[in-house]
């Protein structure tokens, strides 16, 4: 199986796979690497602002349509990026809200592909502490020690 994780938050999205070590007799295996970075091309800071409660709305009615943009467009990279790493498993990873817009991107997007979800901003975490979260999730291997 080849995995894709896709850890996404309001204004970036990050690609990992797993990857076995180069030397399995004295290190752990599989790693979770980073593939790809896309940021959000619309992504502004003031998004968070509460300046007053019209303007907040209308941030987050911009926001929102920002945010399906972006997932559409994170969904179509993770499709080229099934393709062209024959990707047989891809795990979403997002809050509840932009999980969503991914959701609904991904279903047209990636065909043949098996996806799993989970509904946590993770994007803050090393590649090794996703790992090892996913892991414990039962969503990605564990990493194994190697034998020596």
């Amino acid at each position: 199986m080849q995995y894709c994780v896709v850890v996404a938050n309001g204004n970036q999205a990050k690609f990992f796979t797993l990857e076995n070590a180069e030397y399995p007799d004295y290190q752990s295996s599989p790693n979770l690497i980073e593939t790809q970075l896309i940021n959000h091309p619309d992504y502004h800071p003031n998004w968070n602002s509460n300046d007053s409660a019209e303007n907040s709305e209308n941030i987050s009615s911009d926001n929102s349509e920002h945010d399906r943009r972006f997932a559409a467009n994170i969904a179509s990279e993770a499709s080229k990026f099934a393709r062209e790493h024959k990707i047989s498993d891809v795990v979403l990873v997002s809050q509840n809200k932009m999980l969503g817009h991914l959701r609904q991107a991904v279903q047209t997007k990636l065909k043949g592909v098996s996806t799993q979800e989970l509904a946590k901003d993770l994007s803050k975490l090393s590649p090794h502490e996703l790992h090892n979260y996913l892991a414990r999730e039962k969503l990605i291997p564990k990493r194994n020690k190697p034998p020596h």
